[in-house]
């Protein structure tokens, strides 16, 4: 991806356990489990990557995304809605302090 001066070499992927392989939980082994997309990024400039990570939470299947973002302040600064794909809701919770 690079949009609009986003640096993708900045993202990285995280590879996780098999969410369906009971073996270290043997109480588990009778229960379904269900598979759930989860995104955790801290976007170092969510103002120029607001389109590539409204991709990346559409295009990866993710159910459930937090991001965190040190230079935006209590005025924003990028509209939310560009983050968030059909469905999606934004929380935002401005530092009350600077750095």
């Amino acid at each position: 991806y690079q949009v609009r001066g986003a640096r993708a070499r900045y993202l990285q992927a995280v590879a996780c356990s098999n969410p369906l392989d009971t073996s270290r939980s043997p109480s588990c082994q009778d229960s379904q489990v269900l598979g759930l997309g989860l995104m955790l990024c801290n976007a170092r400039s969510i103002v120029n990557k607001a389109p590539l990570i409204h991709d990346i939470i559409q295009e990866g299947d993710i159910d459930l995304a937090g991001i965190t973002e040190t230079w935006l302040g209590q005025e924003g600064g990028v509209p939310l809605v560009e983050l968030c794909p059909p469905g999606f809701h934004a929380f935002y919770q401005p530092r009350l302090q600077g750095r």
